[in-house]
């Protein structure tokens, strides 16, 4: 998809959300938990771990236990989304317009830590692929295809409903996240200041309507005798 072409804007993009890697880790939450009424069960999760070699079947167990959104460690640091299961867990940085610049060390650490007993995988989730990482890079690219991929052993007991919104997700994502850098920082500005900007555009247009009776006044005074 070129940026430049001409396409029709998805809701995500027509609501403007806010801070918009928040809500796309919320949105990730939503669907990684298993137990939601999604009906998308384990999606998700076997999509991911397919994508870095690990066979889903060497765990018994694939339903979520716990979901946490801005985990903070020890050192007040927050970790994107964590998700837990009995056998092992899955932490995910998530970026999609900010450069990778957070301490994955602390967040490796802190969940060794408290879950020395599981399996820990550690994932960054982003639109390009990142080398020389302890983590596995995985590009939205490539996640999204993987869901597609194995969408049609879901889909006849999907949330028709929730199908429609992954749908609206994956279009944002991509058109967000094929942005060139400087639009992908334009485009953060603006959704994180809508608010803002859309009363000094309120204004703008109040003191144009001002400027333009004031000189529809002087005109008029100017030509009436």
């Amino acid at each position: 998809l070129d940026y430049k072409e001409y396409r029709n804007p998805t809701f995500m993009e027509i609501a403007g959300y806010p801070h918009f890697e928040n809500v796309s880790s919320n949105i990730l939450a939503f669907y990684f938990d298993t137990q939601n009424p999604h009906e998308f069960k384990e999606l998700f999760i076997i999509s991911l771990l397919q994508l870095i070699n690990i066979d889903p079947t060497k765990y018994s167990n694939l339903n979520s236990i716990n979901i946490v959104r801005e985990y903070s460690t020890n050192n007040n640091k927050r970790i994107d989304l964590f998700i837990e299961f009995e056998e092992f867990t899955i932490t995910i940085e998530n970026k999609i317009f900010h450069y990778l610049n957070n301490d994955l060390d602390d967040y490796q650490s802190y969940i060794n830590t408290q879950y020395d007993e599981k399996e820990n995988i550690f994932i960054v989730l982003a639109p390009k692929f990142y080398k020389s990482l302890n983590y596995h890079s995985i590009t939205y690219d490539t996640f999204f295809e993987q869901i597609k991929s194995n969408l049609g052993l879901y889909i006849l007991n999907a949330n028709n409903e929730y199908l429609n919104y992954l749908k609206d997700y994956i279009l944002t994502l991509n058109n967000v996240t094929k942005m060139p850098e400087i639009n992908k920082d334009f485009y953060q500005f603006f959704i994180e200041n809508k608010t803002q900007i859309d009363k000094i555009n309120a204004e703008i247009k109040e003191i144009q309507k001002q400027l333009n009776q004031f000189v529809k006044e002087i005109k008029n005074g100017i030509l009436t005798p």
